[in-house]
C-alpha cells in the first residue's frame, strides 16, 4: 500500500499523524518548515530522481535549512514532509495471511533510511 494511503487509512483508524504536507511547492514547504521546529522529507515513491546526468537519490532525513533553501538540490520530487517527532524505537507490523511478524528498533541517535 502507498505510503500516501497509509497515512490515511491510520489516520481514519484513530493513529496521530504528525502534521503533514505533501507537495513540490516551494513555497509551501518553506512556509512548513518555519510553522515546526523541525521536521522530515520522505519521497512519495522511490525518492530517484535525474540530476546533470546523475540519478540520485532522495532519502527520509530531518532537513535543515540549508535543505529548505536549495529545494532543487536536495529533491526536485514529489515528497512528503512531516513535523519531527523524537522517538526512542521503531514499531513496524507485518500482516501476510493470518501471519503477523511485529518488529521494533531502538534508536541511540539519528536515524535515516533509504526513502
Amino acid at each position: 500500500m502507498p505510503l500516501i494511503e497509509q497515512l490515511k487509512v491510520a489516520r481514519d483508524f484513530g493513529f496521530k499523524i504528525p502534521d503533514t504536507l505533501i507537495s513540490t511547492d516551494s513555497l509551501k514547504i518553506k512556509n512548513f518548515f518555519k510553522e515546526h521546529d523541525k521536521i522530515i522529507g520522505k519521497a512519495v515513491k522511490h525518492g530517484f530522481y535525474s540530476q546533470q546526468n546523475l540519478v540520485k537519490i532522495a532519502l527520509t532525513k530531518e532537513l535543515s535549512e540549508e535543505h529548505i533553501t536549495d529545494l532543487a538540490s536536495y529533491a526536485p520530487i514529489p515528497m512528503i514532509y512531516q513535523k519531527k517527532i523524537n522517538k526512542t524505537y521503531d514499531l513496524r507490523i507485518t500482516v501476510i495471511g493470518d501471519k503477523v511478524f511485529p518488529y521494533s528498533s531502538f534508536f541511540t541517535g539519528t536515524y535515516y533510511k533509504p526513502g
